[in-house]
């Protein structure tokens, strides 16, 4: 208790229990007491609508609610409130009111006092408290220090990887082109290959609707020659028949004869089977392949379908497209 009366000013502690106040209630004759204390007092005469004050004597008129219904000493409260922090030792332990917290547990990293530490801190690692103020001085020097000198490390850093960045993309833009400019090549040999192609096939078109048309106008005179000698021969047999006639008939059935013998109805037919045999035979995947990329440890190959082949590179070759027809012959681009 002689503990407690240091802590407070007298004025702020109870006269009966002479600690400090707790819930001060006023008495009409304007002492203050703890609101416990006055019950307590009044247990002892309860028997009475009134108290005497424990320190004056002078009576105080009690209610129904009695010590309850006393107002509380509101500026004394407040007062109280102000000087808290007055009533304790700078730092001092909220669970040890005497002691005060100038250890630090590193465990707990939680400032504490020797009582503390004693009951329930004597396995953790602890500090004073100037020696962790000391030590933190130190590390904020040396922390600032390199902190510093990381941040330089860092702005490099960053300038060296966009410098990296611009020329990274500025090669990878030449690649870019290069390659664009491979694929134009390419189409151009590709589509000159197909204007070969297309020629052929048209020349091809042309020798055989020639052929056809020979044919034909061939075929349409033998028609006609036919139609005439048969006429001829008709109308002779239709005559009276004497020597003159005989011989015409003679005449007529012989050139018949050997008309029919020439007449060759298929043509030049089979000849063009050929023709309708031909087919496209298309270049292999390999020759469109457009190039590659090589880096260390890497190489790809890309073809013009956008097919990648795994574990191969195909060097480039000029495209080759073929058209076949018939067994006597075949044309190459």
């Amino acid at each position: 208790m002689a503990n407690k009366q240091k802590l407070c000013p007298d004025s702020l502690a109870c006269p009966l229990c002479l600690e400090a106040f707790k819930s001060p209630t006023l008495l009409q004759c304007g002492h203050t007491f703890c609101k416990d204390c006055l019950e307590t007092y009044d247990e002892k005469h309860t028997f009475w609508d009134y108290m005497d004050c424990p320190l004056c004597r002078n009576r105080t008129k009690l209610g129904p609610y009695r010590i309850a219904g006393l107002p509380p000493n509101f500026s004394l409260r407040g007062l109280q409130d102000d000087l808290h922090d007055e009533c304790l030792l700078p730092n001092s332990c909220v669970l040890h009111k005497t002691e005060c917290k100038n250890i630090f547990c590193e465990v707990c990293e939680i400032f504490i006092c020797i009582t503390c530490f004693i009951e329930s801190h004597q396995s953790h690692r602890i500090i004073k408290k100037e020696d962790l103020e000391k030590g933190l001085r130190k590390k904020k020097v040396t922390l600032s220090q390199e902190s510093k000198i990381r941040k330089t490390q860092a702005e490099q850093s960053v300038e060296n990887a966009e410098q990296q960045k611009r020329i990274i993309n500025c090669h990878l833009g030449e690649l870019e082109c290069s390659i664009r400019d491979v694929l134009a090549k390419k189409i151009t040999v590709l589509q000159e290959n197909e204007k070969k192609l297309i020629k052929e096939v048209n020349d091809i078109r042309e020798d055989a609707s020639k052929q056809l048309d020979k044919d034909i106008a061939h075929q349409k005179q033998t028609i006609k020659k036919i139609e005439r000698s048969i006429a001829n021969l008709t109308n002779s047999m239709t005559k009276d028949v004497n020597d003159d006639i005989l011989i015409e008939l003679h005449l007529y059935s012989n050139d018949l004869e050997k008309s029919l013998k020439k007449t060759n109805v298929e043509g030049s037919m089979p000849k063009l089977q050929a023709v309708k045999s031909a087919h496209f035979v298309a270049g292999a995947k390999e020759l469109l392949d457009l190039g590659h990329i090589e880096m260390k440890g890497k190489k790809t190959s890309v073809f013009a379908n956008g097919c990648v082949p795994k574990n191969q590179v195909y060097s480039f070759a000029p495209p080759l497209v073929k058209i076949r027809f018939g067994k006597n012959g075949s044309w190459f681009l």
